[in-house]
């Protein structure tokens, strides 16, 4: 089986799970029973012999060993497995992770495949939230550059309904409070984490360059 279709797949057997608990006694005989498992590690050697896992210390090769276990009893929802080659009882190294949720074994993805898909995702609502902004933005020659928030904003008794809602100028207390956390949060993909903190401090960001602009056409103007 190659690295690709090692990617692909899961392993689950039923049939343990249902005789016996799995936590960290026992999660290797179960990892076993996997495709993932390698027949020429050390563990089945010690396995074959009758040996102490201990043993393994002292052997040089490929093994598996447990790196985590959350919740250990009466069941470990997630159990980490890493595959290491030993060279010495004081040096192993990690060659690959794998992890058992609620019995289901997975082949955990790489940190440069977990980075990718992170900044794939934040440059993806970026690129959302930017096009929602280009349309709020408007320029004439007379006001400049001017910002039209999505929702009215509270008029006085005397303005008509049925009057569009006026455009105000572009300040950075405006862009942030009334329109640009506004549309952040109305895109439903954002998480609550670093990709919606980070989106925010881009719209303040881009609220100050864009009175920077206007104060910077209308001193052009006066000249």
């Amino acid at each position: 089986m190659t690295e690709e279709d090692i990617d692909k797949i899961s392993f689950r057997d039923q049939t343990f799970l249902s005789t016996f608990q799995l936590h960290s006694d026992n999660a290797i005989d179960y990892f076993r029973l996997s495709p993932f498992y390698s027949p020429t590690c050390d563990n089945e050697v010690i396995r074959m012999q009758g040996l102490s896992p201990s043993s393994l210390l002292t052997m040089t090769g490929i093994q598996y060993t447990i790196a985590v276990v959350t919740n250990e009893r009466p069941i470990a929802h997630v159990i980490l497995v890493r595959k290491e080659r030993r060279l010495s009882p004081e040096r192993a190294v990690p060659l690959d992770f794998f992890y058992m949720l609620h019995g289901t074994v997975y082949k955990a993805p790489s940190l440069q495949e977990v980075l990718a898909g992170r900044l794939a995702a934040a440059a993806d609502s970026l690129a959302r939230c930017l096009s929602l902004l280009v349309e709020c933005v408007a320029y004439t020659p007379g006001t400049g550059y001017t910002w039209a928030p999505s929702t009215t904003l509270p008029t006085t008794s005397t303005s008509s309904s049925t009057d569009p809602p006026p455009l105000h100028p572009v300040t950075p207390e405006l862009l942030v409070d009334h329109s640009a956390l506004e549309t952040s949060e109305t895109i439903p993909h954002f998480d609550e984490g670093g990709v919606n903190v980070a989106v925010r401090r881009l719209l303040a960001d881009t609220a100050v360059h864009l009175t920077q602009a206007q104060a910077q056409t209308q001193t052009q103007a006066g000249d």
